[in-house]
């Protein structure tokens, strides 16, 4: 509802759900609208992670939690993990694959690209690195190696 009171109906799809493509062009297209989407979405998220967070160290105090965090840095989160793992791989790949999932142009996935700290940024502040430039084999074997190091 906050959402559609700060973008305006024009972002809503027939079914009345919002249309994420409308949506993202908006907000790649202005870093105010974009910090005004985040200023809306990032507080009722950061409830919601730290209650489900909250809730499993409570049933299992020795549980490995791993989030997802696209904008762990831009938000200022580093403090509310207690590692950092960085996926990294070279920027054409990181390009392709925005473009074949997602069906972005090279200017959407320049804007979504300059919206975020540099991948070399991330990686020198992480605890771990996993290289996704390989084979699902090699990867699933860094993953592995990680998840090994976070249980001992």
């Amino acid at each position: 509802k906050r959402i559609v009171e700060y973008f305006g109906k024009d972002i809503l799809k027939a079914d009345r759900s919002i249309d994420r493509d409308k949506l993202g062009k908006i907000v790649f297209d202005d870093p105010v609208k974009r910090k005004g989407l985040e200023g809306i979405t990032h507080p009722e998220i950061f409830i919601e992670v730290r209650r489900r967070v909250n809730r499993i160290k409570r049933d299992d105090p020795d549980a490995v939690i791993i989030q997802d965090v696209p904008l762990l840095f831009e938000a200022k989160l580093e403090k509310t993990v207690d590692k950092i793992i960085v996926v990294r791989t070279s920027i054409n790949i990181q390009k392709k694959r925005l473009m074949d999932r997602d069906g972005f142009d090279e200017s959407d996935v320049e804007k979504r690209l300059k919206a975020q700290m540099p991948l070399g940024e991330k990686v020198k502040l992480a605890d771990f690195v996993i290289s996704n430039d390989g084979s699902i084999a090699e990867t699933k074997k860094s993953v592995e190696e990680v998840f090994k190091a976070l249980k001992s």
